[in-house]
């Protein structure tokens, strides 16, 4: 599991729990994204837990979870008011988000339409990164991994680490959480 500019975090369990920020329109109350991660860590040891958790909570709007555990599992779960979405890896080995929603069930309930610059920047982003993970052999070595998140590209667009201060898009931090070990690699 790798998350970008968000909160993460794993337990001594391997549970590791990363986030994206999705606008939407569709907030109520409910839980908020980073006090549900700090529950998932605090109360999960399994991504099947924390999707089940998820599930049963009503939720405030706005974002991605990403979900690994120990046993290799995933899942991505997209989270508005109104409804959730979750995908597990299924023929693929992984699961990926950026900042837009990617299910059937959420597509079009972010904020930005598909002429939307930021719009056409995420799916860009996630377009590399489904790319760079079709290539890597599993299992994935930290380093192999470590150069996809720092990867630049060919341009802005579609590059997973941002660097853009003319429209304050910056990328923070890049984290790559070893479930098995449990392990944390970080670079800011």
């Amino acid at each position: 599991t790798a998350g970008k500019k968000g909160n993460e975090g794993m337990t001594g369990d391997g549970l590791a729990v990363a986030d994206t920020h999705v606008g939407t329109a569709d907030h109520g109350v409910g839980w908020l994204r980073p006090f549900l991660m700090t529950r998932l860590l605090r109360e999960c040891a399994t991504v099947a837990e924390a999707v089940a958790l998820v599930f049963r909570v009503p939720h405030a709007g706005g974002g991605t979870l990403l979900i690994g555990d120990a046993t290799g599992a995933t899942a991505a779960i997209e989270l508005t008011h109104g409804a959730t979405a979750a995908e597990e890896p299924g023929e693929r080995e992984y699961v990926a988000r950026t900042n837009h929603f990617a299910s059937e069930r959420l597509r079009g309930h972010d904020l930005a339409g598909p002429d939307d610059v930021g719009a056409r920047v995420s799916r860009a982003r996630l377009a590399t990164l489904e790319h760079a993970l079709r290539g890597l052999p599993l299992p994935y070595a930290h380093e192999a991994i470590g150069r996809v998140m720092a990867r630049h590209g060919d341009s802005a667009s579609a590059s997973l680490c941002r660097h853009d201060e003319a429209r304050d898009i910056e990328t923070l931090s890049c984290a790559i959480f070893d479930c098995r070990a449990p392990a944390l690699r970080f670079s800011s």
